[in-house]
């Protein structure tokens, strides 16, 4: 657990807010460790005399940090009115979980998930009701370097982020589509209007000779 606190008025209204606008946050991960954790149990650090101070386990920033975005919280539908359409509730994220690959005195790669079992509707809490913040970290042992960190930033995308581009090409295509049609259909009646003008004045000036 990392804190409860209870939630004023203005708190909710905040959090609502940025939930609504898909608000996220960053926060930065050192890459360097106080402890060689190659020798670890589990990921949890076992020194023989057990005499090794909390913070040792703690990263240090420095100029190599790992950037982790998460957003504050998700609308989603949790009930329904009268006339059958769903009501949408803003729910906070409130569990954090941090999945740390390391090797030796460096992190290698980090990853922030919201668990999504921990999530608390704004929109049926009351006023001052405590809410309780928590996080938990899962340390893996990794045989990449730290000087091949960036091999696991080069990932491909996955199915929804390739979804979300197709997309944006297949709108991107339609839109240029559209924009051409209506550039041809002006130039078309330009063009007709101004044949029609000379081709009149043609047959003016035919009927004059004659």
């Amino acid at each position: 657990m990392l804190c409860s606190r209870p939630l004023s008025a203005a708190d909710i209204f905040v959090f609502k807010n940025a939930i609504e606008h898909t608000y996220y946050y960053s926060m930065l991960i050192g890459t360097s460790l106080k402890q060689d954790l190659s020798n670890a149990v589990c990921g949890v650090a076992s020194p023989p005399n057990d005499q090794l101070p909390p913070y040792s386990r703690i990263p240090t920033l420095g100029t190599d940090g790992l950037t982790l975005n998460g957003f504050v919280g998700v609308l989603d539908p949790y009930d329904t009115d009268e006339q059958g359409n769903a009501l949408l509730g803003h729910f906070l994220f409130t569990h954090l979980h941090f999945t740390l690959l390391y090797n030796g005195r460096h992190i290698i790669h980090a990853n922030l998930t919201a668990d999504s079992e921990y999530l608390v509707n704004l929109d049926t809490i009351d006023e001052n009701d405590t809410v309780t913040f928590s996080y938990s970290v899962e340390w893996i042992e990794t045989e990449i370097a730290f000087k091949d960190r960036s091999k696991l930033a080069a990932r491909p995308l996955t199915g929804d982020e390739l979804e979300i581009h197709w997309l944006s090409i297949m709108n991107s295509l339609v839109l240029v589509l559209l924009l051409t049609a209506f550039v041809a259909l002006i130039l078309s009646r330009v063009l007709s209007n101004d044949y029609s003008r000379y081709s009149k004045q043609d047959l003016e000036a035919d009927g004059m000779y004659e």
